[in-house]
């Protein structure tokens, strides 16, 4: 008579059987050569886990993502953390962003509020760095004392760059002359104070060339800001003096100019970026957009050069930090 019992003992993987079994032959396979017992043994105790094959694919996968994550370093050049949108939330997103490999940030400040939080940010926390300068949608504000204001804020010791500046024939909320003015006052700024330039243009492309020709790009050069032109327009701000900048844009389905742009340009020429809570990639597009998701951005790059997600974010974080001055 065989007589089998079986207790069980659950854990996330698996459950561990304890079975013993009386009066009964066992004939022990190649795979259980670790059951130090006799094939004619009467009585027979061992341990068997059965594993949970889907459970234990996850836990490896999700180590081996955490193992990436801490090697992988990835700037975000562009991100709106101190947007009201992110009021009270700021902490999290940052602790987020560091858990996909964003482990720099650097936060755009365009008019008064959002220049007075984004300094707020960079006093506390090591991770973030300051772009200041005045919108183009704001350029109609742009005075005298709002250029004192400006000139005060960028001798702080975070500021790396001078923006986002340039046009914007989108909203039109100013006259083109009159953004073109404020364009072509900013530029000078930077070069006045050392700094690289950051370049927003919607729907300005050719005029926006133009201008960065004709006022030339100074030693520290410039960034054009979520690129969405060609890879030939591209070419010619680069050879102007300009770092190209891609957004989670590069991602969107028909954004094939884009593509074939971040595809071949000179990977020493390109930089990484979310614009965060605005254009979030695939696969977020549609919601807010984080300044983790600069990682979707790294991972869809790298697939379009044929290349690891980790060569990728360590090229374009060690470009940021050479435009920014960082080393």
């Amino acid at each position: 008579m065989v007589s089998v019992t079986v207790w069980q003992l659950k854990t996330v993987v698996a459950y561990w059987q304890l079975v013993v079994v009386k009066d009964a032959k066992f004939w022990l396979r190649n795979s259980d050569k670790n059951l130090k017992t006799s094939r004619n043994s009467r009585l027979l105790v061992f341990v068997l886990p059965k594993v949970n094959l889907e459970a234990l694919s996850a836990i490896i996968e999700r180590r081996k993502t955490q193992k990436k994550r801490k090697i992988m370093q990835i700037f975000d050049t562009h991100t709106h953390l101190n947007v009201e949108e992110f009021a009270g939330r700021e902490e999290e997103e940052l602790e987020l962003a560091k858990e996909m490999g964003v482990i720099a940030h650097n936060i755009v400040g365009f008019d008064k509020p959002t220049i007075e939080r984004a300094l707020e940010l960079a006093d506390q926390h090591p991770e973030v760095y300051l772009t200041l300068g005045w919108h183009p949608t704001e350029a109609g504000d742009y005075s005298p004392e709002v250029e004192a204001y400006l000139l005060e804020q960028l001798k702080h010791p975070k500021v790396v760059a001078l923006g986002e500046i340039g046009l914007d024939y989108h909203w039109m909320t100013a006259p083109k002359e009159v953004q073109e003015k404020v364009f072509r006052r900013q530029i000078q700024l930077s070069k006045d104070l050392d700094l690289p330039f950051v370049v927003h243009t919607r729907d300005a492309l050719e005029d926006t060339y133009a201008i960065i020709k004709s006022e030339g790009v100074g030693p520290r050069g410039g960034i054009m800001h979520s690129f969405s032109g060609t890879l030939e327009e591209a070419k010619r701000f680069m050879d102007l003096g300009m770092m190209i900048s891609f957004s989670g844009v590069v991602t969107f389905k028909k954004a094939t100019d884009i593509q074939e742009a971040a595809k071949e340009l000179p990977l020493d020429k390109i930089l990484v970026e979310t614009d965060a809570p605005y254009l979030a990639p695939v696969p977020k597009r549609g919601r807010e957009n984080k300044t983790a998701y600069t990682r979707y951005v790294v991972d869809f790059i790298a697939e379009l050069r044929g290349m690891t997600s980790e060569e990728v974010a360590q090229a374009t974080y060690d470009n940021a930090r050479k435009v920014f001055t960082l080393d």
